[in-house]
């Protein structure tokens, strides 16, 4: 067998050779490995997202658009699929009523899709009836261009790493284990055992951390100094063992095979609160330690298969603290056997787990929160449509005609009093339409159109309360109108709500009690207290302007000769008479009072 020298080249090397072939060839699989899991997980987090999707759809539309199919709707329909093909990777959405397909949006253009049909429930009269059926597709041809994408970079990025790491330690090999090993190499072949040669030194720098090359460049000296050595590389080699195995962060020790324990590490004391003394003198190791009788007799059991050589790995257990605390840890056992593969007893490690045990009972508690919140968001979702179900009866039921319309000016709401006020008939929608052009599906004409219009447009686009307006109509009605700005609880503006009231018959009412406080009941003409109050008037306003009045007072004689000889009705119908003769000649600046 040949030996290359010191002076080897690092690409002619065929250790390094070899070392790096299966660096690549190891890397390369435990790449493969890692991609193909990430690259599926990646596929079923993607499809979890469109299933998500999917049943969001289910939970959101369906109701929506039972409505407006129960309504025959077709245009809310419509726009309520293409609402549903705007959520990402869905492309098609389609309503069907029995075999006939009422509406649909999008398209179902897709190589590899997902397709889910819901039915679609109306309550009507207690009854649950099925009136039609949503067809929902999702597209997965983005998911898996985005796989596949996702794979090329990976694969490539870790193909320049895995070189990457294959040179480097192709370097390192030459540098720091194959120089060393010709010049170890060359100094065994210049041995003689009967001669004394000078100490083997790879004359490396002092500063340097002990190493594989240390160990085996003072096992050459040791072979060569044999026989006062010995000892020392046996010292050696305990000292190591104990530098190990006492300072590891498990609980570890080693039980013979009739159940006695051989040795145990010091961490038995901080786990336990025992120092390694003390547990020499249990009789019954390390089961005493246990603080549950179900787990001292699950492990009793285990325990007997460890002496006859079996293997266990991580059992959960409680264990009883020197000082009453109780820790749970994870125990696991191993058989040891000797040069001459005679069973010597078993190793077994203890971990403490309780960090991880408080992380899990955290989860749950988080788990149990995040359960009730959504119990808590399903009744509020439910009370949210129970009171708007009973908002929408007290604004039907209400003589006030409303109007709410958005941010943009548009109609997202009326009741059935402010078509009833407006003569607007039913069968026609007035949703997401101008406020401003409303008033051109009423069956009633404004007597000052334009008046009311440049009091529309002096509120459009204020967010303040508007003062309260009245709209005569050609019909002879008087409406009012108000207007209140309506923001949310942060304070946005959202729209505008329009408040109408017919005081038509109001408006009669408070016009016929002035004229019977004015007037005669008889005549018509203006009684004592208007009289007076016009009489105040003219002295003011002929004092102010140093000018005439004048006052015509008179009497009807033998008046009570026809009350006598005809009776009060024809004396009535002889004022009435006057009245209305001297009326007619009565001027627009005079008054005529009884």
């Amino acid at each position: 067998m040949s030996f290359p020298n010191k002076r080897t080249s690092i690409f002619k090397s065929p250790l390094a050779r070899r070392l790096t072939i299966q660096i690549i060839l190891v890397s390369t699989a435990i790449t493969l490995f890692l991609t193909v899991a990430q690259l599926y997980w990646m596929y079923q987090s993607e499809l979890t997202g469109v299933e998500t999707e999917l049943r969001q759809v289910k939970q959101v539309h369906t109701n929506a658009i039972s409505q407006s199919l129960w309504a025959t709707n077709h245009k809310e329909v419509t726009l309520q699929l293409e609402g549903i093909t705007q959520i990402p990777n869905i492309i098609y959405a389609a309503v069907h009523e029995g075999k006939r397909l009422w509406a649909e949006a999008g398209r179902e253009n897709a190589h590899n899709t997902i397709k889910r049909q819901y039915p679609l429930i109306k309550q009507h009269r207690g009854v649950a009836q099925r009136i039609g059926t949503l067809t929902v597709v999702a597209s997965k041809d983005k998911i898996q261009d985005y796989v596949i994408t996702q794979a090329i970079i990976i694969l490539a990025s870790n193909a320049f790493k895995t070189f990457l790491v294959a040179g480097f330690m192709l370097f390192f090999f030459h540098n720091h284990i194959n120089r060393y090993l010709s010049r170890i190499t060359d100094h065994m072949h210049q041995l003689d055992i009967q001669t004394i040669t000078k100490p083997l030194s790879l004359k490396r720098i002092d500063t340097h951390q002990p190493d594989e090359f240390d160990t085996l460049v003072d096992a050459v000296n040791k072979m060569h100094y044999k026989t006062n050595k010995a000892h020392t590389d046996l010292t050696d080699s305990k000292d190591q063992f104990h530098a190990i195995a006492d300072y590891t962060i498990d609980w570890e020790s080693w039980v013979s095979p009739d159940g006695q324990l051989i040795w145990v590490n010091p961490s038995v004391t901080r786990m336990t609160g025992y120092t390694p003394d003390e547990c020499y003198e249990m009789s019954d190791y390390p089961l005493s330690i246990l603080s549950d009788m179900e787990h001292q007799k699950y492990l009793r059991l285990e325990l007997s298969g460890a002496t006859r050589g079996s293997t266990v790995e991580n059992i959960e257990v409680q264990l009883q603290h020197k000082d009453g605390r109780k820790i749970w840890a994870a125990m696991s056992w191993q058989p040891i056997y000797d040069s001459e593969n005679q069973f010597r007893g078993y190793r077994s490690s203890v971990r403490d787990i309780s960090y991880l045990k408080e992380i899990e009972e955290n989860l749950n508690k988080q788990v149990q929160l995040l359960e009730h919140a959504e119990h808590t968001q399903k009744d509020l979702l439910q009370i949210t449509r129970q009171e708007k179900a009973r908002l929408t009866s007290l604004l039907s039921a209400m003589k006030l005609g409303i109007l709410f319309e958005d941010v943009e000016n548009r109609v997202m709401y009326t009741n059935p009093a402010f078509r009833r006020i407006w003569l607007i008939p039913d069968t026609i929608d007035l949703g997401n339409r101008k406020t401003i052009d409303v008033l051109e599906f009423s069956g009633n004409v404004l007597a000052r159109p334009d008046h009311f219009s440049r009091h529309i447009l002096q509120i459009i686009g204020t967010h303040e309360t508007s003062e309260t307006f009245e709209l005569s109509m050609a019909d002879g009605r008087v409406v009012t109108q108000l207007s209140y700005p309506v923001n949310d609880q942060d304070g946005r503006y959202i729209g505008r709500l329009w408040v109408y009231e017919d005081i038509t018959r109001e408006r009669q009412t408070a016009e016929q009690l002035i004229y019977l406080a004015e007037r005669d009941s008889l005549t018509g003409l203006y009684n004592r207290h208007r009289f007076q109050e016009e009489m105040m008037r003219i002295l003011v306003e002929v004092d102010r302007n140093d000018a005439h009045g004048a006052l015509l007072f008179f009497d009807l004689d033998e008046f009570k000769y026809i009350n006598d000889t005809y009776g009060h009705r024809a004396g009535d119908t002889v004022l009435i008479r006057i009245a209305g003769e001297v009326s007619s000649l009565i001027r627009r600046n005079e008054i005529f009072s009884r």
